[in-house]
């Protein structure tokens, strides 16, 4: 009996395209073909306050995360670390929703108050991070 395609396929479609794109732009910066500030342009934050903006090594620590090389990834941008981790993990299992297998991951954000718990925590990831990157640019 063939399995049934998820009723959210187009949900778990575009999480995999995305996924896919952050992969690709990240070995593409990697390799020195393209370059963050043709695609994102110079941070405005930046030049304004003269701080890094909270996503300030995003880039860099995408294209890190997704040449294998974790240490750099997390060292530059925590941040960026964990969400190009998650990235891959709902890449990963939106793949296998697609073709029908039921995976935890989902399942388990479904429940409850789960999916707001993962957003609260992903935000102070994000704000921890964006001091460890304004106390490495001031003093280190």
């Amino acid at each position: 009996m063939p399995k049934r395609i998820s009723h959210n396929w187009k949900l778990h479609l575009f999480i995999v395209a995305a996924a896919v794109a952050a992969l690709v732009l990240s070995i593409l910066i990697g390799m020195g073909v393209l370059s963050a500030e043709s695609l994102f342009g110079i941070c405005g934050f930046k030049r304004k306050y003269n701080l890094p903006c909270p996503f300030c090594g995003m880039t860099r620590s995408f294209s890190f995360f997704f040449r294998g090389r974790f240490i750099s990834s997390l060292t530059v941008q925590p941040a960026g670390f964990m969400l190009a981790a998650i990235l891959s993990v709902s890449g990963i299992c939106s793949a296998a929703e697609l073709f029908g297998h039921k995976t935890l991951f989902y399942r388990e954000l479904r429940r409850g108050k789960r999916l707001a718990i993962v957003f609260v925590c992903i935000f102070i990831i994000g704000l921890v991070s964006w001091v460890y990157t304004i106390f490495k640019y001031r003093f280190l």
